[in-house]
């Protein structure tokens, strides 16, 4: 019991470290719920992009060349392409995903992302 409660003590007083994000543009300030910008009401026409499972192939004959490309990197390897107005990345040779820089998805469930992750 004293063995328990020692291991318990010593632990307690362990210092904790932490690793800190930083993203580019610097800290985020947290702001209030109610001042949140409402991402739902900026509707964005995605209709334009290369869909999910297109091979490089069919992006390149839909879009031509892109202005940058790079990758692979990784494993499984993820390469990029960067066009004028949008980005596609691809794992292997087939999009994984297309994404207009700045202008994110809809959010539609924003109580469960505030929530934090389910315990279990």
């Amino acid at each position: 019991m004293t063995r328990t409660f020692l291991l318990t003590g010593l632990l307690a007083a362990m210092p904790l470290h932490a690793e800190v994000l930083t993203l580019p543009g610097g800290p985020v300030p947290e702001q209030p719920a109610e001042m949140a910008p409402d991402y739902q009401h900026l509707p964005v026409d995605r209709s334009h992009l290369p869909r999910t499972g297109s091979s490089k192939f069919a992006v390149l004959n839909a879009y031509g060349e892109p202005v940058s490309m790079s990758g692979p990197v990784g494993d499984p390897p993820i390469s990029r392409w960067v066009y004028g107005d949008f980005i596609v990345f691809f794992e292997y040779d087939h999009v994984i995903n297309a994404v207009i820089p700045g202008k994110p998805r809809e959010i539609y469930n924003r109580e469960q992302l505030r929530a934090g992750p389910p315990s279990y």
